[in-house]
């Protein structure tokens, strides 16, 4: 009882009285105990009497009780401050390499089960069946019908207003026969290369006209602002086209504006720049002003059930085109027989003229335009009239207008058991990771007992079980 109360009291002697927590007290007690034993000598149960020597050996004696219950709290508050900031680490600061792993698991292992799962259907299937069926339709007849068709194109348009035609000296109509045209058709954007799709002649109507120019004579001098879209110069086209049986139909379109200035909104910062360069305007007045103009009219027809022809119109789903969807398109009109799903199926196709203005974005491009000045850089428009049966339309909207068909069952499967096989190998990682991490933990639960001790010496049960209390948190009850 001396031997294991004297180094007790030297404890408390040394602390001066400070209060210690469970931990450091287990630890004291341990350390109590191991000095109890080292004074042993042999004897009996581990424990012997020590007598301290009065004066300097005392002294010496307090101050060695003192540097090993100092050293025991030291590397006991180490040991606290690597746990900690072991647990603070990985709640707030998980590794970034673990966190990108887990994200792009996620995405490969999802989209690859999602590519199995369509292969399933065969969707390519269904779409290449409708668009052969169209071929063979446009091939069998189709085709020699629209062939055989005679067709002229008449425009008339009006110049700004509050002005006339003979004021500017030009005719204010003008009449072409329209040819026909074999020209191969665009590519398909199709991700199999066009396999199993039945190739066909296509065939469609073209001609051009040259409306007056607007760009002023002395291209150095002064730019103008050019009307606004409800004050611009318009033109409506009429089509005469005659059937087999001789009959002529005339189809007229609405008017159109042929070019007009459009106010913007600019994009910031630096917006005088951006408004050149990515733009394509012209800054006035603290404003991108840019120009716009009617580069194309194509439009589609069909025959009634008499034979005749007559514009195709199509449906136009809700949020399919219109202002502010698509830049170059005009608003949502009942003129809905053209020949491009993107445009709302709007005849008329208009792009921005980055050409206009004192100061382009493009010179080298607009240096020959610009200098002819409007006498010598005509206002050109591509007219084109194909039939509502021609396989591009068919394909237009069998794709959504992507013209492509989607991918073959096999290569669905390739590719989404490719991604499963990369999704499955970066998985590894968080699982790595969460086991790391569950065997930290139970580490620290139900890690060794460990009590300041050295080789060959005894503890009693007492202290060990003190110890325990102290240090695991353990109940001696």
């Amino acid at each position: 009882v001396c031997n294991f109360c004297c180094p007790t009291a030297r404890i408390l002697h040394a602390t001066g009285g400070r209060s210690w927590g469970r931990r450091r007290w287990g630890m004291a007690l341990a350390s109590a105990a191991v000095t109890g034993a080292r004074s042993n000598g042999g004897g009996r149960g581990g424990f012997a009497a020590t007598a301290e020597v009065p004066g300097q050996g005392h002294g010496r004696g307090v101050r060695n009780e003192r540097e090993r219950v100092k050293e025991a709290n030291a590397k006991a508050q180490a040991r606290v401050m690597r746990q900690t900031h072991s647990t603070m680490f990985e709640a707030t600061n998980p590794n970034i390499a673990t966190g990108i792993a887990t994200c792009l698991c996620t995405i490969l292992v999802v989209s690859g089960l999602v590519s199995i799962t369509a292969s399933v259907y065969n969707q390519r299937a269904a779409k290449i069946a409708d668009y052969d069926a169209q071929v063979l339709e446009w091939t069998a007849k189709e085709r020699t019908h629209l062939e055989e068709s005679g067709l002229e194109v008449y425009a008339q348009w009006a110049p700004r207003k509050n002005t006339s035609a003979n004021a500017t000296g030009r005719p204010a109509n003008s009449t072409a026969r329209m040819k026909t045209s074999v020209a191969e058709e665009t590519v398909l954007m199709d991700v199999e290369a066009g396999e199993g799709l039945d190739s066909y002649v296509p065939l469609k109507f073209v001609s051009t006209f040259n409306f007056p120019g607007y760009y002023p004579n002395d291209t150095a001098g002064a730019w103008d602002q050019l009307p606004a879209k409800a004050d611009a110069p318009t033109v409506s086209l009429q089509f005469s086209m005659m059937s087999k049986d001789g009959t002529v139909v005339n189809m007229t379109t609405m008017r159109w504006p042929l070019f007009w200035n459009e106010v913007v909104r600019s994009k910031t910062p630096a917006p005088e720049t951006k408004c050149r360069r990515e733009q394509r305007g012209t800054w006035r007045n603290g404003r991108c002003n840019v120009v716009k103009r009617l580069t194309r009219v194509c439009v589609q027809v069909r025959r009634d059930e008499a034979g005749h022809w007559m514009f195709n119109p199509e449906t136009v789903m809700v949020g399919e085109g219109g202002e502010g969807l698509y830049e170059s398109t005009p608003p949502v009109t009942n003129e809905t027989f053209g020949c491009d799903p993107s445009e709302a199926w709007h005849p008329a196709s208009y792009a921005i003229d980055g050409c206009w203005g004192p100061s382009p974005a493009i010179g080298t491009v607009c240096q020959p335009v610009r200098a002819a000045g409007a006498e010598g850089a005509p206002h050109v428009v591509e007219v084109i009239v194909r039939s509502a049966e021609d396989p591009l339309i068919a394909a237009e909207e069998i794709t959504g207008d992507t013209l492509n068909f989607g991918a073959s069952p096999e290569s669905q499967r390739a590719y989404g058991l490719t991604m499963l096989a990369i999704g499955v190998c970066l998985c590894t990682i968080p699982m790595l990771r969460l086991y790391e991490c569950w065997r930290s933990r139970r580490k620290r639960r139900f890690g060794p007992l460990r009590i300041p001790s050295s080789p060959g010496t005894a503890v009693s049960p007492e202290v060990d079980e003190a110890a325990r209390a102290g240090v695991y948190g353990q109940s001696t009850m």
